[in-house]
């Protein structure tokens, strides 16, 4: 009798992970619903996790980032979440690369910000569009290059629920000091 009570107990915890588990979302659904959440804002992006990016493209240390730098850099950046060359991303890729380069899996942009036909797959088109389209937001004086102060108000922005958690309390910006370039 007491086998069979254990037996019952066993059985029934089974059964109830089974139920439960067939009725959870999966993780990545999870994930797909909350960055979609996330990516109805169609201004700049990301600010502190674009400021960040941006600003590791300027290669020659001169304290702004020419178009040029950041086409060049792009397509760096491309070359390593496309490590196969077929010209696609998945999820997953973007993920990883979001984690390695922008500091979170669930920094903006976000792959379904990159996959604008919705596919599931990012290909290197979107990916360049999307940064560049970025790039050029982030750029208000239009000259082509981002300047820090530029950058310090693009990492000020707020851009979704991440963002303004750490944004909270601090609703004016600075000034950025001069963002001229060295001659």
């Amino acid at each position: 009798m007491k086998y069979v009570k254990i037996g019952l107990v066993v059985l029934g915890c089974g059964v109830l992970t089974i139920a439960l588990s067939a009725c959870a979302p999966r993780q990545h659904e999870r994930m797909q619903k909350r960055d979609m959440m996330k990516s109805q804002n169609d201004g700049p992006v990301g600010g502190a996790a674009l400021a960040v990016l941006f600003t590791s493209m300027d290669r020659d240390f001169d304290l702004r980032v020419t178009y040029d730098e950041a086409s060049e850099a792009m397509a760096a950046h491309w070359d390593r979440i496309d490590e196969d060359g077929d010209g696609r991303a998945s999820i997953v890729d973007i993920s990883l690369w979001s984690e390695r380069v922008l500091g979170s899996p669930y920094a903006l942009p976000n792959y379904t910000m990159f996959d604008r036909d919705q596919n599931k797959e990012i290909s290197r088109v979107e990916f360049m569009d999307r940064l560049n389209m970025e790039f050029k937001k982030m750029d208000q004086n239009k000259d082509g290059a981002l300047s820090r102060k530029e950058l310090l108000a693009a990492s000020k922005r707020s851009s979704g629920p991440d963002d303004e958690m750490q944004n909270r309390g601090s609703s004016r910006q600075g000034n950025g000091g001069p963002g001229r370039r060295p001659h």
